[in-house]
């Protein structure tokens, strides 16, 4: 081990030796992993350029996962083919509840107009009753997954939960119908943030993962997994981290299901080309969704519907038991 970590338990992003950064293969770009060295974490506290937006997440992370601007092209309105005919969708691994159901475009128009309200008031995001009413959007939501999938698929393709903290330790309680409280005994809790470093372009993201329980990582090997997040895939930052940062540790689920509120199609299309990659494993990938967005601005959020940040509204609802 060099000098330069022999000292610490943590290290700062900036001082992590080369031979601990991967490159990778990613979507026709090159990203980049950074990994802690055994034993220790990586300190973002002095690399990342807001500290304001990094919201109720640790600074000492196991890898961050710089995309530099591989998903700066998904900004603005979806601009593809793949997703042109709604009637096609379903066949494609695509479920979007509000093509038709009246009820979940009502759902949609609801957290638009929630959301909003937040937008123009960032106070909201710490009155609890207010965001009493997003939570039940969120489980009137997961509600309606549960009872029109079935609808489309015979058996539908799920698998072991796997959590982004925190917003998705709320979600997936949500997806399963169980207590905000619950204790999910085949649950894998993977904290994710993401952000912006100082010394990339402001549009440029990067992503931190850092895992609850690392020893159980290798069970999700091979498995098929389901990730239940408010919004997903918006831009896939998170999700995509999560992969790429397992796959450093040599495990790669064998298909993906997504349970969400909202996605859009720019992220779901580029979700799904990223993860039938030959470079990135050929993962499967079944996408469930209540609605779909088709803008996002330059920070990656959600416009015309809008969702704002689910997750600092979603923060309280978290298990009583969570502590970040």
């Amino acid at each position: 081990m060099s000098n330069e970590i022999a000292g610490s338990t943590s290290l700062a992003l900036e001082t992590v030796p080369k031979q601990y950064t991967q490159p990778l293969a990613f979507n026709g770009d090159i990203i980049s992993v950074t990994s802690a060295p055994a034993g220790y974490t990586l300190d973002v506290s002095e690399a990342v350029r807001d500290l304001s937006d990094y919201h109720g997440d640790p600074f000492k992370v196991d890898h961050v996962v710089d995309f530099g601007a591989a998903m700066l092209s998904l900004a603005g309105t979806y601009q593809g083919e793949m997703l042109e005919d709604p009637d096609t969708w379903p066949d494609q691994g695509i479920i979007v509840l509000s093509n038709y159901y009246r009820e979940a475009e009502k759902l949609v128009a609801d957290v638009d107009t929630l959301a909003n309200k937040i937008i123009e008031t960032p106070d909201l995001y710490n009155d609890k009753s207010f965001c009493r009413d997003y939570f039940e959007l969120a489980k009137a939501g997961y509600g309606m997954l549960r009872k029109y999938l079935p609808d489309f698929r015979d058996g539908a393709m799920n698998g072991r939960p796997v959590s982004l903290e925190r917003a998705g330790l709320v979600t997936t309680r949500l997806d399963l119908e169980v207590s905000p409280d619950e204790v999910i005994p085949d649950e894998v809790r993977v904290i994710t943030k993401r952000s912006h470093l100082k010394y990339n372009d402001p549009t440029d993201l990067m992503v931190t993962v850092s895992w609850r329980d690392p020893d159980r990582l290798a069970e999700i090997d091979d498995q098929p997994i389901t990730v239940a997040d408010f919004v997903n895939p918006a831009s896939w930052a998170s999700t995509g981290a999560f992969l790429v940062a397992a796959q450093s540790r040599d495990v790669k689920p064998s298909a993906l299901v997504h349970h969400s509120i909202m996605a859009t199609s720019q992220g779901i299309e580029f979700a799904k080309r990223v993860t039938k990659s030959r470079d990135f494993g050929q993962i499967a990938t079944l996408f469930c969704s209540v609605g779909i967005s088709e803008t996002m601005n330059e920070h990656f959020y959600l416009v015309n519907p809008a969702v704002a940040d689910a997750g600092h509204a979603l923060r309280h609802f978290l298990p009583t038991w969570y502590k970040p």
